[in-house]
C-alpha cells in the first residue's frame, strides 16, 4: 500500500506542475507582446516557402529532361 499511495503523491505532483505551464503556456498575455514570436514565425513561413518552391523549380526540371524516372511524376502530388 505504501508504494500505492507514493505513486499516487507523485503523480499528483506532477499533474500540478503540469497544470502550471500548461496555464502559462495558454494565457496570451505571456507572449502576446513577444516580437520575437512573430519574426520567428516570418522566418521559417519565408524559409520553407522557398524551400517548396525550389522542390517544385527541381522536379520540374526532371520533368521536362526526362532524368527523374517515373517516379518524377508522383514527386509533386507528394510534396503538396
Amino acid at each position: 500500500m505504501i508504494f500505492i499511495g507514493a505513486g499516487n503523491f507523485l503523480v499528483g505532483i506532477s499533474a500540478f506542475v503540469m497544470n502550471i505551464f500548461l496555464s502559462h503556456s495558454l494565457q496570451s498575455g505571456s507572449y502576446k507582446d513577444a516580437g520575437f514570436i512573430v519574426q520567428g514565425w516570418e522566418i521559417l513561413r519565408d524559409m520553407t516557402n522557398l524551400l517548396f518552391i525550389f522542390a517544385l523549380i527541381y522536379t520540374a526540371f526532371n520533368l521536362v529532361l526526362g532524368t527523374g524516372g517515373s517516379d518524377t511524376k508522383n514527386t509533386v502530388p507528394n510534396n503538396v
